[in-house]
């Protein structure tokens, strides 16, 4: 991707075509070697991703689906179940991706056998809420699931947990991991995320270890009959700027649809260098 980049404001950028404005529609977060989390940057919307040792799990803050792990949290386990006839929780993830070739055949009135290509798991349902309590691989490996009014509050992976809470808009607010392994940003795993209450976008991310980002968003009249909306982020570590970066985004009108692309984006540091880059 091409880019100017020097000192001082008034900086014109290489302009881009194609699909390299996609690109930065995510602000990706790294927190740990099991975890990541992204934060759409027009939307404003939260996603956190996370591999217990037997299922990889994925939660997003728009998200209406209600699978086996509960309200808004979709899984490898759903991609198989999606295909499947069966009394659990059959609704697809949006956006999810065909999986693996399995089955499911109930063995009790809380105990399921399901198979994922060459992978056999025994998972335990409670009757009631048809939600996943407890996953096994007859290998020895054990998963456990705790809910709260529908939300996954608590998993168990042999020596490690993870707890969970939420707003009461069913937004993922704090993630906690007592992993001891050391995380890339030399938190244990703590995260918080605020979000606005009229707009339900992400606002802040506190990662645990002394930085945060900052999001605010801004709407206004671009041009005849579109709209140009921007989002700005700014991290600081320890009460010290590190970065604060901007996204402009313009409204393209289709036959049957609306949709916004990304045109403009500005990077700026403390040292007072300014790198912008123009898409047309």
């Amino acid at each position: 991707m091409k880019k100017n980049s020097q000192p001082g404001a008034g900086i014109k950028g290489a302009k881009k075509k194609g699909p390299e404005a996609l690109a930065v529609l995510l602000l990706t977060l790294t927190l740990s070697p099991k975890a990541r989390s992204d934060v759409n940057t027009r939307e404003g919307n939260f996603k956190y991703a996370w591999h217990d040792s037997l299922v990889d799990r994925s939660y997003s803050s728009r998200s209406e689906h209600r699978g086996i792990f509960g309200f808004r949290w979709c899984s490898s386990f759903d991609q198989v179940i999606a295909k499947l006839p069966s009394d659990l929780p059959n609704e697809k993830c949006e956006g999810q991706k065909v999986g693996p070739a399995g089955s499911i055949e109930r063995l009790s009135a809380d105990l399921y056998q399901l198979r994922r290509g060459n992978e056999m798991f025994l998972v335990t349902i409670d009757p009631q809420t048809r939600l996943a309590t407890k996953i096994e691989n007859g290998k020895g490996d054990t998963v456990r699931y705790r809910y709260e009014h529908d939300e996954l509050v608590e998993v168990k992976d042999g020596s490690s947990k993870e707890t969970y809470r939420y707003d009461l808009s069913h937004n993922l607010t704090d993630v906690s991991d007592n992993d001891s392994r050391p995380q890339p940003t030399g938190a244990q795993g703590s995260l918080h995320v605020e979000y606005d209450l009229v707009y339900d976008r992400v606002t802040d991310v506190d990662y645990g270890d002394g930085c945060k980002d900052h999001f605010t968003y801004n709407k206004s009249a671009y041009g005849r009959q579109k709209e140009k909306e921007q989002t700005t982020i700014t991290r600081t570590c320890h009460g010290l700027e590190k970065f604060s970066n901007t996204y402009e985004f313009t409204e393209q009108r289709e036959p049957g649809s609306t949709a916004f692309r990304l045109i403009k984006f500005r990077l700026f540091n403390p040292l007072g260098t300014q790198t912008e880059v123009s898409y047309e």
